[in-house]
């Protein structure tokens, strides 16, 4: 039982799932309250981003010794790609993080006696065109996985709240343009959970099969922070360290030689 258990990663699984959970009984409980209170449309911006930031403050604070607090597909694929997740326990993490979406978002859904489901789920804003809105949602996950990916490679501290901080600042900048969902499975499975609960068809409002572009274009978002950081960052960085130590050994030797000729000339 127990490498059956580690076959299928089973403790990234539960604290996957459970940060999920989390992130979406707080970011969607509070899409629900501003929805049924009517909200100005500045407000909710700012209380829906940060109900969303806090969210995921609190999963990751949760999870984070567990799992690392991915609590994103997003963010678990764009890690595998650059080899600081494993790819054997990326379906573990994936698992985990649909499955907790859908099980916090059936809780919310059942507190609040399913009034108002639609607020779940994200939807065009400001713009309806659908190449924004996939520009949108590609840049507001390349901006939160480049951010992550600094986080964790600097070892900045602390990581939790630095993370949800960004998930604020980027919904407060694009979250009224189209949800900036930046998270595939807290934006489908409480979509999907909406509308068994009230028979709707969530799926299709908006134009385009609008639901489709927070499912798919923030893996590619993710994809693209990583290796830009990567490359653009620690790459050139480590480009002009490298160049530094050799000029720091050539004068060294150079030092080195006529140290010695001074000597010899002493001696002469």
């Amino acid at each position: 039982m127990k490498k059956f258990k580690q076959f299928l990663c089973f403790k990234e699984f539960v604290a996957e799932f459970i940060g999920t959970f989390i992130l979406v009984v707080i970011a969607k409980s509070s899409s629900l309250n501003l929805t049924a209170l009517q909200a100005d449309g500045a407000v909710s911006t700012l209380l829906g981003s940060l109900a969303a930031g806090l969210g995921v403050m609190t999963g990751i604070i949760v999870t984070g010794g567990a799992s690392g607090g991915h609590i994103n597909p997003a963010v678990s694929v764009a890690m595998t790609a650059c080899r600081k997740l494993p790819i054997y326990k990326l379906p573990a993490y994936l698992l985990g993080q649909y499955l907790g979406a859908g099980v916090g978002a059936a809780l919310v859904l059942f507190l609040y006696s399913g009034q108002h489901g639609l607020a779940l789920a994200s939807y065009p804003g400001l713009v309806v065109d659908p190449l924004p809105l996939v520009v949108d949602q590609l840049t507001a996950t390349f901006l939160l996985v480049l951010g992550i990916a600094a986080v964790v490679e600097q070892n900045l501290q602390p990581g939790g709240l630095l993370v949800g901080l960004i998930v604020v600042g980027v919904g407060l900048a694009l979250g009224p343009n189209a949800g900036a969902a930046m998270n595939p499975a807290v934006d489908f499975m409480p979509r999907l959970l909406s509308a068994l609960w009230s028979s709707s068809v969530p799926f299709y409002k908006g134009d385009n099969f609008f639901w489709l572009v927070p499912l798919i274009v923030p893996h590619v978002g993710g994809l693209l922070a990583v290796f830009t950081y990567k490359f653009g960052i620690v790459g050139l960085r480590q480009n002009i360290e490298e160049k530094g130590k050799v000029e720091e050994n050539g004068n060294v030797e150079e030092n080195g030689k006529v140290e010695e000729n001074g000597k010899v000339e002493e001696m002469l």
